[in-house]
């Protein structure tokens, strides 16, 4: 799991500063994991998908820490599963539906992961420094307004980024 104060000692910034910080790491972690598509926390979900000839599923979650179930028509059914492939130990119909009850995420982030966010969050705070050419602006819900100029992500962050989102299709 993400920690602002792990993050706050290991920049040198004073804890002072945690309210710019908290505001711009919530950010940035939202949008690693709904643009990119990695799940930094862990967690447990059930998902839908269809064998493609009978007796595999491949799945496209990462990280799959673990496979707690897979359940056809609400019958549980035998399975392995390897590289990111459920194979059914069991042969069904092509295109068949199943339910796989999956946990994912990271217990702790990979230290190239965490230093990309990290350079992320604090591109987001020098940027909302500057208070120059602000063209985006959030109201909380006390009424506080905080100005950021549209940013991008850091170039280095962004490659970080996209060896774990693609990391689950590379079976």
């Amino acid at each position: 799991m993400f920690n602002i104060y792990d993050f706050l000692v290991f920049m040198g910034e004073p804890v002072e500063n945690k309210n710019r910080y908290t505001i711009a790491a919530a950010g940035v972690l939202s949008h690693v994991e709904s643009v990119y598509g990695i799940k930094l926390s862990s967690t447990t979900t059930t998902i839908v998908r269809k064998t493609y000839d009978g007796s595999t599923i491949v799945l496209e979650e990462s990280p799959i820490t673990s496979i707690n179930s897979v359940t056809i028509g609400g019958v549980e059914v035998p399975y392995t599963y390897s590289n990111n492939t459920i194979t059914l130990d069991i042969s069904v119909d092509t295109f068949t539906e199943a339910s796989i009850n999956i946990t994912m995420g990271y217990s702790e982030i990979p230290l190239d992961l965490k230093l990309a966010i990290y350079a992320h969050i604090q591109s987001v705070v020098f940027i909302s420094k500057e208070n120059v050419n602000n063209v985006s602006r959030t109201v909380n819900s006390t009424g506080n307004s905080t100005y950021y100029r549209d940013t991008t992500v850091p170039t280095e962050s962004a490659r970080v980024y996209s060896y774990y989102s693609k990391r689950a299709l590379a079976i």
